[in-house]
């Protein structure tokens, strides 16, 4: 009896074993079960329907546990067709023989699903970070991969695994735009690698990348990409969201090359970017920006319209908690000059920018207040560091060297709206025709204090007649004080030993005490002081040679010697000026010249191009405002000739009006000696024979002048006392 039960049970135990082993190597298939499966999962998950083909059952001996598989069964889950390719289903064994089942595993292979259907079929499950990401973000895309489910008891997700490609995936996520996004991806409860990573982001095509998204306390994600981007106006426009480029770049060509990043990024379960790092490197080659408005500076003597790029390297680090970097150097040019190499580094934290930028500048350069002139073609080197805050702009060093010409400033402090709030010193050498024409200094302290060798003054006078609306020194408020051993002018002799004290307030002169000698004792006197009467200012200057002090005005050029007084009372709106010069000559002016060719006075314009005409003295008084320059008296008496002429030039059209008389000195000399002492200014009936002058009008805008002459028989009373006045002052 004991025999037969052994044999049984030995019999049980081998068709057992061979129907595991025909079940876990082959399957069995058969519909028989598909009611029982369907019902089950409907119980467990009302949401699902599914309807199976032909089921094979198999039986894995590892785990215990009975696996049923089925291709293209037909399956929806919130009404939402799945698309499933094939499905395997892992059924606990003990379960099985309780005949209460329960489903350990469920494997899925899908065709393409559609990202939106996605998004409907996790709506339903408990709030993540991936889930709010998914939704809110991706916004179109497909999917195909094989998906496998592990299920608690209660037929709750308890971890799963996927394997899928995706194609044509747009991703919107905090002003990053990804289009036409495909990758691989391997996926599980904590776990997310995405490879194979190619898109458009914000106009920027991404060749490879990869991307690793850590889900287990907070979204960390690790990812490294490369880019061959084009960059145009598209570009700009996206990625510079929070810059009005518009007022700076019209068109951009062309800028090619690559980039290379490593990235890592921590999102908190809302999403919150709580960490950051972000490194980059890359080249760009043969490329090109047109700039919308052209770059105009009087320091140029070009305008800049376009800037090149070639053979540039550049690298970069951005993280929250660090420093921020970003390096770049290799060749750059501006419109049609050489290329020349650059390097520009930038260092940012929380509070300040710092800037380095070393240029090899081509362009042609003239500093005009320097007389300095750089031609193009002639490389200069500059060399500048500064920090730029919310606030201000901190230039610690600038630097420019070409040949023997260096310009070196430190320490300057700028505020928001470019006035100059604090500088530490300048040093400036140049040199014009191999020459130094400027080797001096200027402190800033509790005064400014300007001290050296040389200083080349020719343009000084015609760029302080320039009026300008720049307030960069408006904030400046300190005493002067400079001494000069040689300023040079445009007459031949220097001025030496030049000083003067005075007073800014405001960004302006409010007081000058000034004195300095050219050769031969002769000097040049310089007040400016405040009018008490008027509370305006008042500029007295004293010159024993004019030249100097006139040589840029185009009506004195060719007067020689004599001796200069120039008064000046003006506030912000208008001056009034009386120039006055004595004895002096004028030789080979074309001016004058011109002036006297239309009275057709024989000899005098000859006169001029040889030994010169002289002059007792010239008075001219003048008005001016923003409209108009009023001439309200020029007088000019001499052993030769004499003129009165008064007029305006309106300074904002240019437009010229003058009118005036010119009297050979011989008839006036006769008209004055018949006039009684003490008698009425009268013209003498017998000196009507003649022609005593001319009277002349000139008026038109610049370069278009008509001059009109009428000769006269008659000289006005008021041109005889001017005559008579002036020789009282000479006697």
């Amino acid at each position: 009896m004991k025999k037969k039960i052994i044999s049984s049970l030995g019999i049980i135990f081998l068709f057992l074993l061979l129907v595991g082993l025909f079940l876990s190597i082959k399957g069995y298939e058969t519909d028989k079960f598909n009611n029982k499966i369907q019902n089950e999962i409907t119980k467990i998950q009302p949401n699902i329907k599914l309807e199976l083909t032909k089921i094979k059952i198999k039986f894995n001996p590892k785990k215990l546990n009975i696996f049923l598989t089925t291709k293209n069964p037909k399956i929806s889950y919130l009404d939402i067709n799945l698309p499933i390719k094939k499905f395997d289903i892992y059924i606990d064994l003990i379960s099985l023989i309780k005949l209460k089942l329960k489903i350990q595993y469920v494997n899925l292979k899908t065709n393409k699903i559609d990202v939106n259907d996605i998004k409907k079929l996790i709506a339903r499950n408990k709030p993540s970070n991936f889930k709010s990401f998914l939704i809110n973000n991706v916004t179109r895309g497909e999917v195909e991969g094989d998906l496998n489910i592990e299920f608690k008891e209660d037929f709750e997700v308890k971890d799963y695994k996927l394997n899928a490609i995706g194609n044509k995936v747009n991703i919107d996520f905090n002003k990053l735009k990804f289009k036409n996004l495909s990758f691989g991806i391997r996926a599980d409860n904590d776990f997310i690698y995405i490879k194979e990573v190619k898109t458009n982001l914000n106009g920027i095509p991404i060749t490879d990348g990869v991307l690793e998204i850590n889900k287990k306390k907070d979204l960390l994600i690790d990812g490294s990409f490369k880019a061959t981007p084009k960059i145009n106006n598209k570009f700009i426009d996206s990625i510079l969201v929070h810059f009005n480029k518009k007022n700076y770049i019209k068109e951009t060509l062309l800028i090619n090359g690559n980039i290379f990043s490593n990235f890592k990024l921590k999102f908190s379960n809302s999403l919150e970017l709580l960490d950051y790092n972000y490194n980059f490197s890359g080249t760009v080659d043969n490329s090109n920006i047109k700039l919308k408005n052209k770059i105009k500076l009087d320091l140029l003597s070009n305008e800049i319209s376009q800037i090149f790029l070639d053979k540039a390297n550049f690298k970069g680090l951005f993280n929250k908690n660090e420093k921020k970097f970003f390096n770049i150097e290799g060749l750059y040019k501006f419109d049609e000059e050489k290329f020349e190499k650059f390097k520009y580094d930038l260092e940012v934290n929380d509070k300040t920018k710092k800037n380095k930028l070393t240029i090899n500048f081509m362009p042609a350069i003239n500093l005009s207040f320097l007389n300095y002139n750089k031609k193009a073609g002639i490389t200069a080197n500059m060399t500048s560091e500064f920090q730029i805050s919310k606030d201000s702009i901190d230039i610690s060093k600038f630097e420019y060297a070409e040949n023997k010409s260096t310009i070196s400033l430190k320490d300057i402090s700028l505020d928001k709206n470019f006035q100059l709030k604090k500088i530490s010193n300048i040093l400036i050498k140049t040199f014009k025709n191999k020459k130094e024409n400027n080797n001096f200094k200027i402190v800033f302290s509790d005064k400014i204090f300007i001290n050296g060798n040389k200083y080349d003054a020719t343009n000084l006078i015609r760029q302080i007649n320039k009026k300008s609306k720049n307030s960069f020194l408006k904030k400046i408020n300190k005493r002067l004080e400079i001494k000069l051993d040689t300023i040079i002018t445009t007459y031949p002799e220097p001025l030496n030993g030049f000083s003067l004290f005075g007073q800014i307030k405001k960004g302006k002169l409010v007081k000058i005490l000034s004195k300095s000698e050219f050769s031969n004792n002769k000097f040049l006197d310089i007040i400016l002081k405040k009018d008490q009467n008027t509370n305006k200012k008042l500029l007295e200057v004293y010159s024993d040679l004019p030249e100097p002090i006139l040589s840029n005005y185009d009506f004195f050029k060719g007067l020689e010697g004599g001796d200069l007084s120039y008064i000046s009372t003006f506030d912000e709106d208008q001056s009034s000026s009386n120039l006055v010069i004595n004895n002096f000559k004028v030789k080979k002016a074309p001016g004058f010249a011109k002036l006297l060719s239309l009275a057709d006075f024989g000899g005098m314009t000859d006169l001029l191009s040889g030994n010169g005409l002289s002059f007792d003295a010239l008075e001219i008084k003048i008005k001016n405002d923003d409209k108009v320059l009023k001439i309200e008296e020029l007088y000019a008496v001499g052993p030769s000739i004499s003129i009165i002429l008064q007029g305006y030039v309106d300074n904002q059209t240019g437009l010229v009006s003058l009118r005036g008389t010119m009297v050979p000195a011989k008839t006036l000399n006769k008209l004055i000696s018949k006039i009684p002492v003490l008698g009425n200014i009268l013209i003498p009936k017998e000196v009507g024979e003649g022609l005593f002058g001319v009277s002349f009008k000139m008026k038109g805008p610049p370069g278009k002048i008509k001059t009109s002459v009428n000769p006269i028989k008659t000289i006005t009373p008021r041109f005889i006392t001017k005559a008579l006045e002036k020789r009282k002052k000479t006697k």
